[in-house]
């Protein structure tokens, strides 16, 4: 499936979901869950009900002292002017009274409701005359309500369970405001809790307080003065029917108690707005923000980050929501319904499931076409499973096992292939190479992705393409040859590179072209000046000094001669080491160079002791090397001048030993210093060391023999050459 065809289907059901949201959210559709939530939380809010508040009910045993319901107005007179004289603060009136009684009744309850001056009459909503969908205020009589301190509706809002759980505090009708019985009063009485009251919302949601909790006194108790004043002084009385049989009751959430009568009800809302201890419902804007920012997370883990992981996240989501709804309540007096937010993430999340599902079931049938006709061997076509999508499963695994032994396959392959191999993707970065090619460029792997211009610069190699030959940092050669993985591919598949080492042909092709600037010049040169000073020797008697002469060039052809055979020697014949003593190895060397001390009145100055010194080597060959060093310093240095030769152990690594010749002569010439042990010297017409291979000769024994030799030439100081050998093990191949 196509990754836009994949965006869209998430897109899909990302709107999906968040209508969900937004359906269950403005119908409330999942009140049945959200109700017992808010229950929960509100339930730790309720605390000890308020000392201030006292309920005069009128109860059965009222009923059963003062006479069956209805009462007579002056009844309720009574049962004011009671409370009044007690020293009440404000007296809440819980009974409609939209009818006329007895003239004399109706008479006296209005002078104790003005003696009074402070209760606070209910009124309640009828149908408007004459109008449909329409309501009216219905208030008590009129002498009633103007002595009344105020008036407040006491209408109620039961939500979807049948239960009571908050308070419309004030009815708008267009212009027309309708205030709640409780606030109605406590506007009108003022005060502290007036001012607390003021805070709430429109409709808080209470916390109601199981029932019976507050102080409660039989009406007909205060009506006779049976209840002490002090019982009733400076508190806020409410007045209102609890007898069976009365109407006045209402269920009330579960975790608060049963049935609820009114006038209970007015005490919680009353408790509530005095201590602030309300709920706000956060508005709908807000609740339908944070439900969409939590499924659009949810999405994006969908898109980002395996199944396994979005599970996680959806179960921490969900866990978040519940616990943030309850603790929101609990600490912040805000209400967030969890259900709307919860539908939708576990309605989300099994049908992003079956589309992912469904997308690898197809991706699973269409691999499995075009792996299957590519993969020999097993059989994949019949397969277990319990049902369809575990039959792909398995027979992907049979393939992948196939892919993964071919790979190990080419794999063993390319790392047992003698020349190094390189393998690169369509982005041009490294995918594979084997051991080979690791030691030419050492520090790299697949992991690290590198091209192979990356990997040239890094190890300062270069790369000629026009000649298809790598040369590396070590002065190694490489031939390169290069192949497409797939020559058929319209874009970029990636590509084989295998380095064929042809270091040691360029290097003979160097020898060779040396050789022959050796052979053409070199020996030539003496060759011509012996057939120049036989010229005219049949006509004339040959001189001492001619017959000198000619011999010195032959000796010169012949050490030229011997020097290039011994050379060669070295790159043919294995070493054959041997423990041998060097200081005995140096004193014969210098022993054999006594004559040619001697001639030139040279000192040759010994700095080391007799005692031996043994290192695995050639001693024919360490013998050699000596000669050509010490009989250099004799042939360059000045007569009467001294020739140093030092012995002495080193330590490096295991232990070596250190020889050294120094010479007061006029040092190597400028163009020989920058290589002292080029392979057939530098030409230079100048006193010095001449071209020849003895330098190249010593070079090469020391190589030989696993040592480091160092030269420090200058024309005030002479030259000294500087040679460690390690005592034993240490031999180049």
């Amino acid at each position: 499936m196509s990754r836009d065809r994949l965006f869209v289907e998430w897109l899909l059901l990302l709107t999906f979901s968040a209508i969900v949201a937004i359906w269950a959210t403005t119908t409330r559709a999942t009140s049945s869950v959200d109700l017992p939530v808010l229950d929960l939380a509100t339930s730790a809010l309720a605390g000890k009900p308020s000392d201030d508040i006292l309920i005069v009910a009128i109860d059965d045993h009222s009923l059963g002292e003062v006479g069956p319901w209805p009462w007579e107005r002056d009844h309720h007179a009574r049962l004011v002017r009671q409370l009044d004289k007690a020293g009440a603060k404000a007296i809440f009136i819980d009974v409609l009274f939209t009818e006329a009684r007895s003239e004399a009744g109706d008479a006296e309850m209005v002078q104790a409701l003005e003696d009074a001056g402070n209760a606070v009459l209910p009124y309640t909503f009828g149908p408007a005359a004459n109008q449909s969908n329409a309501f009216a205020p219905i208030y008590p009589i009129e002498p009633f309500a103007q002595s009344a301190r105020a008036m407040g509706h006491v209408a109620l809002e039961l939500d979807v369970d049948g239960k009571v759980r908050k308070f419309d505090l004030e009815i708008v009708d267009g212009e027309a405001r309708y205030p709640h019985f409780i606030t109605a009063g406590l506007r009108a009485i003022g005060g502290p809790v007036a001012e607390a009251a003021s805070t709430a919302p429109r409709a808080p949601l209470i916390p109601f307080h199981e029932p019976g909790a507050f102080r409660t006194v039989p009406a007909s108790e205060v009506m006779a003065g049976r209840v002490p004043d002090a019982f009733i002084r400076d508190r806020f009385v409410l007045v209102g029917a609890s007898a069976q049989g009365m109407g006045d009751r209402y269920a009330t959430p579960g975790l608060a108690g049963q049935i609820m009568p009114g006038v209970e009800l007015q005490a919680n809302l009353f408790d509530a707005l005095a201590k602030r201890n309300f709920v706000r419902p956060v508005s709908l804007q807000l609740q339908l923000s944070l439900t969409l920012l939590a499924l659009l997370m949810l999405f994006i883990a969908f898109w980002r980050w395996p199944p396994r992981r979005a599970l996680g996240l959806t179960a921490l989501i969900s866990l978040v929501i519940i616990v943030g709804s309850l603790l929101g309540v609990v600490l912040a007096g805000w209400w967030f319904a969890p259900a709307p937010a919860l539908l939708a993430l576990f309605a989300s999340y099994p049908l992003w499931g079956w589309r992912r599902l469904s997308n690898v079931s197809r991706f699973l049938d269409q691999e499995l076409k075009n792996l299957s006709p590519a993969i020999q061997g097993e059989q994949i076509s019949h397969v277990e499973g319990f049902d369809i999508v575990a039959q792909q499963v398995e027979r992907m695994k049979r393939l992948h096992r196939n892919v993964r032994e071919g790979l190990t396959f080419l794999r063993q392959v390319i790392e047992t292939a003698p020349d190094p191999i390189l393998v690169f993707d369509e982005d041009g970065q490294l995918a594979m190479m084997n051991e080979e090619a690791s030691r030419i460029f050492p520090g790299w792997n697949e992991d690290d992705q590198p091209t192979l211009e990356e990997m040239l610069l890094v190890d300062k190699a270069g790369l000629d393409e026009t000649g298809g030959e790598l040369t590396t940092a070590d002065e190694r050669s490489f031939l390169v040859s290069r192949a497409s993985l797939d020559p058929d591919a319209e874009a970029e598949s990636g590509e084989v590179m295998t380095l064929r080492d042809i270091t040691a042909i360029r290097r003979g092709e160097a020898e060779r072209q040396q050789m022959m600037e050796f052979l053409s010049h070199d020996m030539r040169t003496p060759q011509a000046a012996i057939i120049g000073l036989t010229e005219g020797g049949e006509k004339q008697q040959p001189t001492p000094d001619r017959l000198a002469r000619i011999r010195t060039q032959a000796e010169r052809t012949l050490k030229l001669a011997d020097d290039f055979v011994q050379l060669a020697r070295l790159n043919y014949v294995p070493l054959r080491p041997e423990f041998a003593d060097v200081v005995a190895i140096v004193q014969e060397a210098i022993d054999r160079a006594y004559p040619a001390q001697r001639k030139k009145q040279i000192a040759i100055a010994r700095d080391f002791s007799d005692d031996p010194i043994f290192a695995e080597i050639e001693p024919s060959l360490i013998a050699r090397m000596l000669d050509n060093l010490i009989g250099n310093a004799i042939k360059f240095s000045p007569e009467g001048s001294t020739i140093a030769v030092r012995i002495a152990e080193v330590q490096v690594g295991a232990g070596g030993i250190e020889i050294a010749v120094a010479d007061e002569g006029p040092g190597l010439p400028p163009e020989r210093q920058q290589q002292p042990f080029a392979r057939f010297g530098a030409h230079s017409s100048k006193a010095g060391p001449s071209v020849g291979l003895g330098l190249t000769f010593v070079a090469r024994v020391v190589e030989l023999h696993g040592g480091t030799i160092e030269v420090n030439s200058s024309e005030a100081l002479g030259t000294r050459f500087r040679i460690v050998i390690p005592e034993a093990g240490k031999h180049a191949d």
